[in-house]
This record gives C-alpha cells, structure tokens and sequence, in this order.
C-alpha cells in the first residue's frame, strides 16, 4: 500500500491531555465525606465509555495554527469498554471499536477504524503490555500486537516489524514513512488519550465522592498549579472543580476551571492548561450498611438529564524551557478539545 498522501500531522506530544497527574495531589483517600460515613471504592470497575452522545459533538482535537488537523473519534452502534481499578490504575480495554476521522488526509486514510481484537491491558502510568488491534481504513487491514517491550506492526500479509514504544508513537510525526504506518502510530495514541480520559473522569469521581461534604458546604474546591515563570502572570495558575448543582448526588452537574495551570515535570517540555471541562447528569448508586456505603455506579451519563463529560475550546500549550531556565510558549503547538463523552464505572 502506497502513502497517497503525506502530510505534517498533530505533534504527539500533545496528543494526550495528561490531566491525570495534575489530581495525583487532589484525590482524597478512600474514605470521607457523607457525615461521617465511610465511603467504600471497589477495587474495580467496568466501565463504558460512548463518544456518540445524542444531541452533542463527538470528541475531538485540533490544531490550533493548522486548522484542518482534526482528529473526531466516536463510538458509533456500541461503546467503548474494559475494566479500570480507581486505586491502582490497572486497566483494560476490551474488544470494541473507535471510528477516527483525520480531516487533514485523503480518502480512504481519512476516515479508519481502530477495532480491539484482544484485550488490551496495562496500568495507567505506564505502557500497556498485552492486546492487539486492527486498524481498518478500507484499504488493507493493519496489524498491531502489543508485546512487553513494545509492539509489532504488519500490513495485510507482509512481515511484522517491532519497535519500542518511542519509536512506535514517533512514526506519527515522521512524514517520511508510509501512511498506513503514521495511521497505525495515531491509533495507539488515540487509545493512550482514551485510557487517560478514563482515569482522568475516575480520579475526578473520586474527588467528587470523597470531598462531598466540603463541595456542599463551599460550593468548590481550588488547587494551586505550578508556578509560570512569565512575566507579567497569563493568569490565576490553579485549577478549580465547582459543584454547580449546589450539592453532590445523582443528577449533579461540575465543572473544571484550569485558569492557566502549568504541569511542571521538571523537563524541557511541560503543558499548561486553560478552559474548562463539564462534567454533566453525576450517577451514583450507593449501597448502605449501617454507617459504611459502598459505591456499584458512578459516572457521567445523560440518563435523565443531559449528562457527560465535555470539553469546549479547551487549549492545551506546550511550554519549552532553554539551557537558562527561561520558559517560553511554543505556540504552533497549541491543542484545543472540543466535544466529549459519556462514561459509567459500575460494579458486576
């Protein structure tokens, strides 16, 4: 299969938020809240995830300076599924299926599907380790089996080629390699940006449910972020969840307000965050037994109200730091997310 159509992609730098270790620092213990009761987390979940929503936009992320680099993902017919355990972050990702539309390429690459054949399976702070994929783009079928150190990647019946990690989500940005192989690197980076929203929505539940008193007594919770070192100060630096429904119980509605919050790893390279993210229509199904509740339900879900998680012109900037310490904005690396999902963590 020849490449039609070679174009500069969406850096994968940011091609995942990484919102997930700006709550590593927020997350409450297991226990709180609810008047003195303790509140009991199981140690895992299954859980849906459903990018088609009716009546609201299906996920995607652009380029801010090349306004044809959009990436929309949706989950049409069936949702997404697995497993994910709040307390470790061990996961799955079972055998379903995500739709991508990249509008910057040609037909038939434009639009291809990332169908899970085996279960994929790791632990949020690292690579998963097991599982496999095909990647459908109505041209051959590609293939990708993930392995300890990496994966191997295959093209209808050519030999399989093996590459670490780095080097898999590297062929992404290198527009001297054919397309089918920077189409089989975008998939493994959307299903990396899936398990992070995922654990993303969890440590957020967790949060919400362990921090319920304090949610309905002030109405939010703020954290500071890293210090931007730029002059004069873009904005607030911290990161804020507001309880909008004035209390926390099904049907409740939040928000996440990043004003310009800075993730600092400390590298040459960090994000900083600004916008907001919804979080609609809380489930919760708690189970009593005396003064212990233990949860079966949580999620964001339209089930009686317009529920799920949405983003709506959210930025993502790349901060590049030089040999001095001096930080600067790459601004041709700038990422907005629009549109969401809807998400539910329930016990069997």
């Amino acid at each position: 299969m020849s490449c039609a159509t070679k174009t500069r992609p969406i850096s994968c730098t940011i091609a995942v938020v990484f919102l997930l270790t700006l709550l590593s620092s927020c997350g409450g213990s297991s226990s709180g809240g609810g008047g003195g009761d303790s509140i009991v987390i199981p140690d895992e979940f299954l859980f849906t995830m459903d990018l088609d929503v009716d009546g609201q936009a299906p996920f995607s992320l652009a380029s801010e300076t090349y306004p044809n680099r959009v990436i929309t993902m949706r989950t049409i017919g069936a949702p997404l599924l697995g497993t994910y355990a709040f307390d470790t972050g061990d996961y799955t990702l079972g055998a379903s299926q995500i739709n991508v539309t990249y509008e910057d390429w040609d037909e038939p690459h434009k639009t291809f599907a990332i169908q899970i054949t085996s279960d994929i399976v790791g632990n949020i702070y690292g690579e998963p380790s097991a599982g496999s994929l095909t990647i459908f783009d109505g041209v051959n079928p590609i293939y990708v089996e993930i392995t300890a150190t990496g994966v191997t990647l295959g093209l209808d019946d050519d030999p399989a080629t093996s590459y670490n990690w780095s080097a898999f989500y590297a062929l992404f940005e290198n527009t001297e390699r054919e397309l089918w192989e920077i189409e089989a690197s975008l998939a493994a980076l959307i299903l990396k940006y899936a398990k992070e929203e995922i654990s993303f929505v969890a440590s957020s539940l967790e949060l919400i449910e362990t921090n319920d008193d304090i949610l309905e007594d002030e109405g939010q919770l703020t954290f500071d972020c890293d210090e931007l070192p730029i002059t004069p100060p873009l904005g607030g630096g911290r990161r804020i969840i507001i309880a909008n429904s004035g209390d926390v119980g099904p049907g409740a509605n939040f928000t996440w307000l990043f004003d310009y919050c800075w993730d600092n790893q400390n590298s040459t390279k960090d994000l900083l965050y600004d916008g907001t993210i919804s979080m609609l229509g809380l489930l919760e199904v708690i189970e009593e037994d005396g003064t212990t509740e233990t949860i079966t339900s949580l999620g964001f879900v339209p089930d009686v109200t317009p529920g799920g998680v949405y983003y709506k012109g959210f930025k993502v900037y790349v901060t590049e730091e030089d040999d001095e310490g001096n930080v600067s904005i790459s601004n041709d690396r700038t990422h907005i997310y629009n549109g969401g999902y809807s998400i539910k963590f329930y016990t069997e």
